[in-house]
């Protein structure tokens, strides 16, 4: 910096004398060339210094502006930081959650733990709102379907409903209670099994097993560790799964819309459907799997 200066006093030195011999040299006739070259340079270093003085303003406001720009894009990156370890962590959690309530309805068989993993699967939109269906132990063709309860979220509803002879019916909902016992459930659905004329023996045990294992298909399917297969109703067969909006396979990526299984005359519109779309899967199971299916949409709960 003290150089620069030197520089700058010593050009305005040699500058100063060189005037000062010019005018020396010429005198009065000096002054009139003189006067013209100030008066040029006065007008090239007057808006030169103005417009210095405004870019280094603008130098400045842009040095502040970009000093700002950083600590945004800084404070972006650690708030994005931030909200993935939150969604890491959440999706975590949710697992865990949902894992422990599937493990507990597995193997504790008790009213709260079906409960929470119905919930669970529920929550992530896995399962049918109108509930899930699995095969009842004793009736013949009957299906239990389960459902937390809308009116009263502390309690699972369950109801028989039976196909015989091309007509299907359904029990009113029974409520398991927290802390009932297994052994009273099935006494009070075998006696709802009767009013609507199911046939078959008596239910001795609640399919619990089969219950938390259709939960397991549905959720895994439903969080990407599976094959996609809608919000499921039941399990119709090991290659068929019903869901709201059709049949679904688990072993080929096949979807046969609700529309197709519900309307009148399906059969002929099924099997142009196979052929064209399904032609990998047995026709026997197939149609097994229609049937079931359109049970389940007959019953299904109104809302």
């Amino acid at each position: 910096m003290m150089r620069q200066h030197w520089v700058v006093w010593a050009a305005t030195g040699v500058g100063a004398s060189m005037i000062m011999g010019g005018w020396l040299m010429d005198g009065a006739a000096y002054t009139p060339g003189f006067l013209l070259e100030v008066g040029v340079t006065l007008l090239l270093v007057i808006p030169l210094a103005v417009l210095e003085r405004r870019l280094r303003r603008a130098e400045e406001h842009t040095q502040a502006l970009n000093q700002g720009l950083a600590r945004m894009n800084e404070q972006v990156r650690r708030t994005a930081e931030q909200v993935r370890q939150l969604s890491r962590m959440s999706v975590d959690d949710g697992y865990s959650e949902r894992e422990a309530a599937l493990r507990a309805a597995e193997s504790r068989r008790d009213q709260q733990s079906v409960r929470q993993a119905l919930r669970e699967a529920h929550a992530v939109g896995a399962v049918s709102a109108g509930g899930v269906r699995v095969r009842a132990e004793g009736p013949t063709g009957a299906r239990l379907r389960f459902r937390v309860a809308d009116d009263a979220p502390t309690m699972v509803a369950v109801r028989v409903e039976a196909a015989s002879g091309g007509t299907v019916t359904a029990s009113s909902w029974q409520l398991w209670k927290p802390g009932e016992n297994e052994r009273r459930m099935c006494r009070r659905l075998n006696t709802v099994a009767q009013e609507i004329g199911a046939d078959g023996a008596g239910i001795q045990r609640l399919p619990l097993d089969q219950l938390a294992a259709l939960l397991r298909l549905a959720v895994e399917a439903h969080t990407g560790d599976g094959r996609d297969l809608g919000t499921v109703i039941e399990l119709a067969d090991a290659e068929w799964v019903v869901s709201d909006d059709g049949l679904y396979g688990r072993s080929w990526p096949y979807r046969i819309p609700r529309d197709l299984i519900t309307r009148d005359h399906a059969a002929d519109v099924l099997s142009s459907y196979r052929a064209r779309n399904a032609p990998l899967a047995d026709p026997a199971q197939l149609a097994a799997a229609v049937a079931v299916a359109r049970t389940a949409y007959r019953t299904e709960p109104t809302a």
